[in-house]
């Protein structure tokens, strides 16, 4: 209950609308200027839910991102679809080299695999080498090189594909590894708009 100073100089009571949880992510976007994005706590666990339904998330799988936490794409994309879903979420070290990801691959069984290009291309030339298989890789962060993705089918061989979303909006599209190139389809809940002469804007 808030109490507002009326003209008369009198007090009078206005009930407030209780505000949604959220949260604040801080970012430097795309042009490097710092800044931070809230999120409602309901649309943040709502595209997790979206997510882990496009990742096909079952309960007791086990997700595994190379992004520090601190990272909307571990954060969101990572940690909350995981719980969201029932799964797993493995944090990895900081700077996770090629034999730090193929050890918690195998020890944990990984099924789905979240990371950027150049580590990626890192791992191709380094060899991994597991028992046990991810079912899927997830590339964001950047465009995937196709030289990179010949690279991996050849050095690695496992299923990936490639996500685009922001900190601004959380997780927009997924590929799951049909179409080279491409960042895939929106999830459930975020609409496409394309206009003639700007770019593609999205809305979650």
């Amino acid at each position: 209950m808030v109490r507002r100073a009326s003209r008369r100089g009198g007090a009078r009571r206005r009930r407030c609308r209780p505000v949604p949880p959220a949260w604040g992510l801080s970012t430097s976007g795309s042009e490097g200027w710092p800044k931070c994005v809230e999120r409602p706590w309901p649309t943040v666990t709502a595209n997790a839910r979206a997510f882990a339904a496009a990742l096909e998330l079952s309960p007791g799988e086990v997700v595994a991102c190379t992004t520090p936490p601190h990272h909307s794409y571990a954060l969101c994309g990572g940690i909350v679809t995981t719980l969201a879903a029932g799964g797993t979420y493995v944090a990895l070290d900081r700077q996770p080299g090629p034999r730090t990801v193929a050890d918690a691959v195998d020890r944990h069984r990984v099924a789905v695999l979240l990371s950027v290009p150049l580590l990626y291309r890192w791992f191709s030339a380094a060899g991994l080498t597991t028992r046990h298989r991810p079912r899927l890789c997830v590339s964001a962060g950047a465009p995937l090189p196709p030289e990179d993705r010949h690279r991996w089918a050849a050095a690695v061989g496992w299923r990936i594909g490639e996500h685009y979303g922001t900190s601004e909006h959380g997780m927009l599209t997924l590929d799951t590894g049909s179409v080279a190139g491409s960042v895939g389809r929106p999830i459930v809940g975020v609409t496409l708009v394309s206009r003639p002469g700007a770019e593609s804007r999205s809305t979650s």
